[in-house]
């Protein structure tokens, strides 16, 4: 009994208890939330996968199950059915062209647009040459600033022929839907900005900000170092692990609402490869600024470059598991 004491108190003291924390990006001032999470990953959980990280191909494939960006001209084939005659047909169903999809959303003529916090160019081109990573991973990504700039420098700089871009964002710049309401101090934002009305607009409600992504790659030429993966953060940390995926180098401008934060901080601090490097933006913002001083304390990690807006971190280089 007092074995297992001793453990639950050690267990206790690793935990990081966040305690009347901002809940909301920049807004809705007096809601808090009180935070206790802990990603578990057990010791032995990358056993069995390569040793290696997985290449742009096989990336794109284990996610998607086919290259995203050469289904311009595919015909799929459906399962033959019997007509009301009795006659076998074989039915055939026309996939609709990328290109011919960002027209119809009015994407493709106009010169492409970015809008959003890319990470400081200097610091990041710094970064990308120290730590030469295979895969960059960036959690919120917007029009794709950060990313297609990450993925030209890959296509122009010797010894990055085979690393690449893992774009990660739910795309659906939901925050609209908070910033409107009458206790934000945001509203008229989401009337004048041309981040909520300009190139990304809603149609039927939803968001068309991933296909203005996608045509942001397409005209920067940039597809063969990028592969999409439109998903939530927490299911994009869950699907990390399930595929065996350790990024060398994570940019972290997701979410800037408690406790995604903090569970984000978390959950790609852990899937990070050792000896990796992990980069903050808007490190400023109360909800964003109360989980990374957590993340640095729980870890005990030293900041080895911050500004008023951005910040990263190194994580310990050990054995790779």
């Amino acid at each position: 009994p007092e074995h297992e004491t001793n453990e639950e108190e050690e267990k206790e003291s690793d935990q990081i208890h966040l305690r009347d924390v901002q809940a909301a990006d920049r807004d809705l001032n007096g809601i808090t939330v009180d935070i206790t999470y802990n990603l578990n990953v057990p010791p032995t959980w990358y056993d069995g996968f390569p040793t290696t990280s997985p290449s742009y191909n096989e990336t794109m494939v284990n996610l998607h199950g086919y290259n995203i960006w050469e289904d311009e001209d595919t015909l799929e084939k459906g399962e033959e059915e019997i007509t009301a005659e009795g006659d076998e047909v074989q039915q055939q169903q026309q996939q609709p062209k990328l290109s011919s999809f960002l027209e119809f959303l009015q994407l493709s003529d106009p010169p492409y647009k970015m809008i959003g916090s890319p990470m400081d160019r200097k610091v990041l081109f710094e970064l990308l040459k120290e730590v030469k990573p295979k895969i960059f991973l960036e959690v919120g990504v917007f029009h794709g600033m950060t990313s297609t700039t990450v993925a030209k420098y890959f296509q122009s700089h010797d010894g990055f022929e085979d690393s690449y871009v893992l774009s990660m964002d739910s795309w659906l710049l939901d925050l609209r839907f908070t910033w409107n309401g009458f206790k934000s101090k945001h509203v008229q934002e989401t009337k004048t900005a041309d981040y909520f009305i300009g190139t990304s607009k809603a149609q039927g409600g939803y968001s068309t900000m991933y296909y203005h992504f996608l045509a942001n790659c397409i005209k920067t030429q940039t597809t063969d170092r990028i592969v999409p993966l439109p998903t939530a953060a927490q299911n994009g940390a869950m699907t990390l692990l399930s595929h065996g995926i350790r990024p060398d180098f994570i940019y972290l401008d997701a979410s800037h609402s408690n406790p995604d934060v903090y569970i984000d901080y978390e959950n790609f601090y852990t899937i990070l490869k050792p000896g990796g490097v992990m980069a903050f933006d808007d490190t400023g913002i109360p909800a964003v600024r109360a989980a990374f001083d957590a993340l640095i304390k729980k870890y005990d990690l030293k900041v080895a470059y911050e500004t008023r807006k951005q910040a990263h971190i190194f994580k310990v280089k050990e054995k790779y598991e």
